[in-house]
C-alpha cells in the first residue's frame, strides 16, 4: 500500500478508555470548528482538541496545547509518553480525539495549505471495528486497536464507519527526526 504505513502499535491507556465511557463528556463538543465550517467533510464527527492552532487561522503551522491537554492532564501525558516512544518525533502538530458517529462518513477531500505541506499525518485506533475503514488515493484501510498509522493526507480521502459503535481514533500530526 502506497499511501498508508504501519508505524507502530500501542497500548490503550486505561484512563483513555474510561473518558470514552462518557460519551455525552462536554469536552467533546466544546470547539466544533472542524463540524461546523460550510463545506466541511468533517459533519458527522467530535473532536477533543489536545492540541490546536497557536493562531486563529486554521492554516497556522505552529501548535500548542489546548482546553483537553488542560481538562485531561494524565491522559494527555500518557498519549504522549506514548507517542514518542512510538515516533522520532522533531516537531508536533495538532493532537486530537476524533470520535466519527456510528454510520458516519467523512466526505472525500484533500488537506492543503502551509500546514499540510509542513506535517505528516498519523492516527491510532483508539477504538475501531472492520466496518469502519479510511480510503486514500482509492486504497482502503480498516485499522486494529492501538495501531499507529501514517497516511498521505495530501491526496483525497474520507474515511466510513458503517458499524453500530463510535469510532474514535487519536489523530496526530509531526514532523519526524531524520534517522
Amino acid at each position: 500500500m502506497a499511501n498508508f504505513r504501519q508505524v507502530g502499535q500501542m497500548d490503550i491507556p486505561s484512563d483513555l478508555a474510561h473518558f470514552l465511557l462518557e460519551p455525552e463528556h462536554e469536552l467533546w463538543d466544546r470547539v466544533t470548528v472542524r463540524q461546523d465550517f460550510q463545506g466541511t467533510a468533517h459533519s458527522k464527527t467530535r473532536t477533543v482538541f489536545f492540541r490546536g492552532p497557536a493562531r486563529p487561522e486554521w492554516d497556522c503551522v505552529p501548535s500548542v496545547d489546548t482546553y483537553g491537554a488542560d481538562a485531561l492532564q494524565d491522559i494527555y501525558a500518557d498519549l504522549l509518553a506514548d507517542v514518542y516512544n512510538l515516533l522520532p518525533i522533531k516537531e508536533l502538530g495538532r493532537v486530537m480525539l476524533v470520535e466519527l458517529a456510528p454510520g458516519g462518513e467523512i466526505r472525500e477531500h484533500t488537506d492543503e495549505g502551509a500546514y499540510a505541506e509542513h506535517f505528516d499525518r498519523f492516527h491510532i485506533a483508539i477504538t475501531n471495528s472492520p466496518k469502519s475503514s479510511l480510503t486514500v488515493g482509492g486504497e482502503e484501510k480498516s485499522f486494529g486497536q492501538g495501531e499507529c498509522w501514517w497516511f498521505n493526507h495530501r491526496l483525497p480521502h474520507s474515511a466510513a464507519n458503517l458499524d453500530r459503535s463510535r469510532r474514535v481514533h487519536l489523530i496526530f500530526d509531526a514532523v519526524l527526526r531524520n534517522v
